[in-house]
């Protein structure tokens, strides 16, 4: 039995196509995402996690950012 187990899966490990287990990724984030601009009136805590929202919008897509996007 344990032998029928091993040829199975032996059978298709070898039968595998290596271009189908690779995932495509699109990834369109940068197309998609706008860097968030906070209020005066927001709280600390909430400007923090707009900065580092932000930060990630910046490392990740550094030609992106529009002319003149800030905050106040």
């Amino acid at each position: 039995m344990g032998f029928c187990l091993v040829m199975v899966l032996g059978t298709g490990i070898l039968c595998r196509d290596p271009q189908q287990d690779t995932p495509r990724v699109i990834d369109t984030y940068c197309e998609v995402y706008t860097p968030i601009e906070w209020s005066s009136r927001d709280t600390t805590g909430t400007i923090v996690q707009v900065r580092e929202r932000n930060a990630v919008y910046d490392d990740l897509c550094p030609t992106q950012r529009p002319q003149g996007a800030g905050n106040e």
